[in-house]
């Protein structure tokens, strides 16, 4: 301070608010400076963040979930096959299958790991290092088992130090299983491998149905950890899109390995070449059983190629006798045959168009068309045929199905041969009606026959049932679908009848069935020689069998190709494989048995023992009973008369104050009017009476008649193969005696049991039935005075006539005696004529 100079004092406040002045002056920008930055900085990242958050979003979050997460691929699992029971015949599983990354094993170690990797698969070295020196990743081996892969697994951890770590991975493929290795190998197919496993169906249903069962490919992501290993599974809706949906087969497997066994046990008891079945039901065109012999194994496929062929579809063959079911069809539906009508087979060998037609048993003379058809005379058969025009009969079997495929859901169909008509030679109608110069799959007949035996429709054939996804539930169903009618219901039943008789006494008799009714047809057809060109010593066996006549379920179709055993005829090589499938069949399907009649019910009684074990069971009631309205008739009708006395049909025509006429003695056979007719104001009435006895034969050959399907005017034509017996025919509450001879074959239709005890028929006391002591019979107690007596007398005439041809010998018409009262096929060549023996002679054909 300088001397001398004023002194200033300032306040020691005022000190300090001056410092605070001049500090912030010197910080105060600094401070605003440090403030701006931040801000500055923040206005900065805003559109930074911008881009990130909101315009570049999905980008970023895409780049962040490649970090996390990873695509897998999802094989899709193929579906399942089910038999109609949803019995598994097919499946998959995911199996390990390795593949090589070359790019990851070194040079220098590639033959060292490839000796171990070909140890461990069992692959040979060469083959497993010519993979790891290719470009690019290969499959090393499929399916692997699961100690397959670890010790694949433990030989790259063997070598982590000198092959990177992948050099061999590991993908999911599905493997197909065939649980029951050969059963309906053929209906099944098999598969071969795609890029997902064994999931390209090559043959049957697993060929068809590709597009449902193979599943679809799927791709996911899921999350991940460090190592990229997937920490999550798939979402679910995308597993269940990859499924495969099941099919449901109409296959049976009880059915299908019945029919398989027998058709294989056929083939080699008869030293054959190959054969064939197929069932199929009647009413809805299912095929229940498809099986051929040579067959394959579903596991093991290591075989010859020819046997892979489904011959019951693929292969046709001239069908033979079997054909004749479709001609006596045609010919019957075009109103050209009557079951009755005479058929001259002119002892077996008949000279047509310059060719001789041959029965293979030979003898037969003028037989009825059952028994022409029973004997499968072919002389016969190409009579039938020839009663249509070529045309008409073209027209038939191209409705039967012939010519042309089925579209039955199986690969590789033929549609056999039938040519067109215009192309037919003269020789034509003496071939095909018997099963030549035209060619047929097993499927064709087994549908043309089932067609006949369900009412005249035609059914198309399949072998899928329906569709069900992953869960079981269905997803599509195949319904039954009718085609076309081939022919009448009539036909039908009259077909049928044709057929029964093969078995119950023609060339079928080994296909007969214990417990159910069954029909069918035999054939054998000779095989034409390849190098020849001509028909050799080779033959076919068939049978085609319906069963159960009564309300048909299934038809069975077998072929035996070139049987070399001891017989090559249809009935005893093809027969009893019908017999052994149908059998399973029927009670696989729980068909109901033949059941006893209910013993109240008015019945046919067959009184003599020989009539009894031909006819026993099989006279239909409703044609031997009169058809007579239950209400009176109106004033103006004529009413029915039949069976009435003098006395009743007098009171009747006094009440309708009509002029009459009577005819004989006994009761009413015969009236005109007509009954039921509407009547003219004095119209006169006429009356024929005869003795009861002709009345109620009238009724038998009435019965016969309308069985036949003939009108009241037209005659019945008996076989030469008659019967002398004595009927009991319940009428009312009568039960009246008749001595008749009749066509066996004119009265059989639906069997109807016997009831085995009905009361005995009394008059003033009970009188016993003389029968065959071993079977006691009786029958309704109310019966007529008269009817008793006359019984009795004829049973009396019946025993002297026995008596006496019993004391000559040399007759040619023995007695009915009881060793020869069991014996069904016996014919009586001498039997007596009577009133209602009926014959007509203006149908024989020449």
């Amino acid at each position: 301070m300088t001397e001398g100079a004023p002194v200033r004092l300032t306040h020691p406040s005022h000190r300090a608010h001056s410092g605070v002045s001049m500090l912030r002056k010197t910080y105060r920008h600094r401070i605003h400076l440090l403030l701006l930055i931040p801000l500055l900085a923040v206005c900065a990242l805003v559109p930074r963040l911008y881009v990130l958050q909101i315009a570049r979003r999905d980008h970023y979050r895409e780049l962040a979930a490649r970090q996390h997460t990873k695509t897998v691929t999802i094989v899709p699992c193929r579906g399942k096959i089910l038999d109609r029971n949803l019995h598994e015949l097919a499946g998959s599983r995911l199996m390990n299958s390795a593949y090589i990354d070359p790019f990851k094993i070194p040079d220098e170690h590639k033959v060292s790991f490839a000796h171990e990797v070909s140890r461990v698969v069992n692959i040979p070295f060469d083959e497993v290092y010519g993979r790891m020196t290719r470009k690019g990743n290969s499959p090393l081996a499929r399916k692997l088992s699961n100690d397959t892969v670890l010790a694949l697994q433990d030989v790259s951890l063997d070598f982590r130090k000198r092959v990177a770590n992948g050099a061999i991975y590991f993908l999911e493929e599905g493997k197909r299983e065939y649980s029951r290795d050969e059963l309906a190998s053929h209906v099944i197919g098999f598969t071969q491998l795609d890029e997902t496993g064994d999931n390209t169906g090559l043959a049957g249903v697993e060929s068809i149905y590709n597009d449902e069962l193979r599943g679809k490919r799927e791709k996911a992501r899921v999350r991940t950890n460090a190592v990229s290993v997937a920490m999550e599974p798939a979402d679910a809706s995308q597993m269940f899109s990859t499924y495969g949906n099941s099919v449901v087969l109409t296959l049976d497997d009880s059915i299908q390995r019945a029919a398989q066994t027998a058709i294989v046990q056929a083939v080699e008891e008869h030293d054959a070449t190959a054969g064939m079945v197929v069932v199929i039901a009647v009413k809805t065109g299912e095929v229940l059983a498809l099986a051929n012999c040579p067959t394959f194994n579903l596991t093991d496929r290591r075989a010859n190629p020819e046997q892979f062929r489904n011959r019951a579809v693929a292969d046709s063959i001239e069908p033979g006798s079997v054909m004749k079911i479709l001609t006596y069809a045609s010919a019957i539906d075009e109103d050209k045959l009557n079951l009755n009508d005479s058929i001259n087979c002119e002892g077996g060998r008949w000279n047509v168009h310059g060719r001789t037609v041959s029965d293979s048993h030979m003898g037969t003379g003028i037989v009825s068309a059952m028994e022409a058809f029973a004997t499968s005379s072919n002389v016969g058969a190409v009579k039938v045929g020839m009663r249509m025009t070529p045309a008409r009969f073209h027209e038939r079997l191209v409705r039967f199905g012939l010519g042309q495929a089925t579209e039955i859901d199986l690969p590789g169909e033929s549609a056999g041969l039938l040519r067109n008509v215009r192309n037919w030679t003269s020789m034509s109608m003496s071939s095909i009606p018997m099963g030549y110069e035209l060619r047929v799959t097993g499927i064709q007949m087994a549908a043309a026959v089932a067609a006949i035996a369900n009412n005249g429709i035609y059914m198309k054939p399949h072998v899928v049932r329906e569709i069900r996804d992953f869960r079981g539930d269905v997803v599509k169903r195949i319904e039954p679908k009718a085609l076309r009618r081939v022919c009448s219901p009539t036909t039908s039943k009259r077909v049928l009848r044709l057929m029964e008789e093969v078995v119950v006494k023609g060339t079928g008799k080994t296909a007969a069935l214990d417990d159910y009714r069954a029909g069918g047809k035999t054939g054998t057809s000779r095989k034409i020689d390849p190098e020849t060109r001509t028909y050799g010593r080779s033959y076919v066996a068939s049978f085609c069998g319906v069963a159960p006549l009564e309300d048909p379920e299934i038809v069975v179709y077998i072929y035996i190709d070139n049987p070399r055993g001891s017989s090559y005829y249809g009935g005893t090589v093809a027969a009893p494989t019908f017999r052994e499938v149908a059998s399973v069949a029927l009670k696989t399907l729980k068909v109901p048995m033949e059941q006893e009649a209910d013993p109240s019910l008015k019945v046919a009684i067959l009184t003599s023992e020989r009539m009894r074990t031909e006819l026993e069971g099989r006279v239909p009631v409703e044609y031997l009973t009169e058809n007579r309205p239950e209400d009176e008739v109106s004033s103006d009708t004529m009413p029915n008369l039949g069976g009435m006395s003098m006395k009743e049909a007098s009171e009747h025509l006094a009440n309708l104050r009509l002029p009459f006429e009577f005819e004989g003695t006994g009761v009413v056979v015969d009236q005109t009017p007509r009954p039921y007719v509407t009547l003219e104001p004095g119209e006169k009435v006429q009356l024929t009476f005869a003795p009861r006895q002709e009345y109620m034969g009238k009724l038998v050959v009435d019965a016969a008649r309308k069985e036949a399907g003939l009108h009241n005017a037209a005659p019945v034509a008996f076989a030469a193969d008659k019967t002398e017996g004595e009927l009991m025919l319940m009428h009312g509450d009568e039960a009246q005696p008749v001595r008749l001879t009749v066509n066996q074959t004119s009265l059989i239709r639906a069997p109807l049991p016997r009831p085995n005890n009905l009361p005995t028929p009394e008059t003033e006391a009970t009188a016993a039935i003389e029968t065959d002591p071993a079977v006691e019979r009786k029958v309704n107690k109310a019966v007529a005075k008269d009817a008793w007596s006359t019984w009795k007398k004829e049973r009396e005439k019946a025993a002297a006539e026995e008596k006496k041809a019993a004391s000559k010998p040399e007759e040619s018409a023995p007695p009915i005696s009881e060793s020869t009262a069991g014996t069904s096929t016996e014919k009586s060549d001498a039997a007596p004529a009577s009133m209602y023996d009926v014959s007509d002679s203006s149908r024989t054909t020449n």
